[in-house]
């Protein structure tokens, strides 16, 4: 099974707090989850806009962002695997943009991941928003493909 993670489980992954349940599955499991470009630009963008972190830990999860996006795009892929929003993903898109439920917490962004889940048969790993997930991913045409989730409590 692969694993599409969202942008609250991307920065979790980043933020790697001792004991997290996220971090110690992927750690454990050895898994190298897929990550989309799309998410990791919105990662960056909540990095770069997050008034909580000094400029210490933002370099420090901007360092590790880069890395992760170096090991992508460099095609080594020790620690993730690109998630490729391709012309199949797209119609899925499509296809999900209009889903009202969750959308009051779930963006435009954080669909594309979940189309690329779909399209893949691959496990979409949420971290925040779950009861907006649940909502969005029962309320998905069974003709469109079925969204599956592995789900983590917020920290």
């Amino acid at each position: 099974m692969a694993f599409i993670l969202t942008a609250a489980a991307t920065m979790r992954t980043i933020e790697a707090r001792e004991g997290d349940p996220l971090s110690e599955w992927l750690r454990e499991e050895h898994i190298r989850p897929m990550i989309a470009t799309v998410t990791l630009a919105q990662v960056l963008n909540g990095i770069l806009g997050d008034t909580r972190l000094n400029g210490p830990q933002r370099s420090a999860y901007q360092r590790l962002l880069n890395e992760i996006m170096g090991d992508i795009e460099g095609g080594t892929e020790r620690i993730a695997l690109g998630a490729f929003f391709d012309f199949p993903s797209a119609r899925i898109l499509a296809d999900i943009l209009g889903i009202e439920a969750g959308s009051d917490r779930l963006g435009e962004l954080d669909l594309v991941p979940a189309a690329i889940a779909i399209q893949r048969n691959s496990e979409l790993v949420v971290a925040a928003d779950l009861e907006a997930w649940r909502a969005f991913a029962n309320a998905i045409n069974p003709v469109t493909g079925r969204l599956l989730l592995r789900e983590f409590e917020p920290a």
